[in-house]
């Protein structure tokens, strides 16, 4: 987020649609995309931007983050049971997507 400066950054999630022969202890899968009108990453950046303190040269111009945070971001991602992956087009924006594994919740309320 803190790379795009104006424009817009958009959130969708998407779930798998549950059906009546679901069993509800079974995890469900979860989508999400995260798209920003920010600066982009450059192609030949894209390969390294998960690696523990490696930074786009854009990043390195603002000299902000540690470079940790798509490293964290990615272990985390693969704990729930997924993976994530990017694609970004320099002055247009990027886009993350993910799909995490996770149970089903039902709201209840207490009387």
């Amino acid at each position: 987020m803190k790379f795009t400066e104006k424009g817009s950054i958009t959130l969708r999630i998407e779930g798998a649609e549950k059906t009546l022969h679901v069993d509800e202890s079974e995890p469900v899968r979860l989508y999400f995309e995260i798209e920003d009108t920010g600066s982009g990453i450059p192609p030949e950046d894209l390969e390294f931007i998960f690696e523990a303190f490696n930074q786009s040269r854009d990043f390195k111009l603002k000299r902000e983050g540690t470079g940790l945070e798509l490293t964290i971001s990615r272990e985390l991602v693969r704990l729930m049971g997924g993976n994530i992956s990017v694609s970004s087009q320099v002055g247009a924006g990027t886009k993350f997507k993910f799909a995490i594994k996770t149970k089903l919740w039902q709201e209840f309320q207490l009387m």
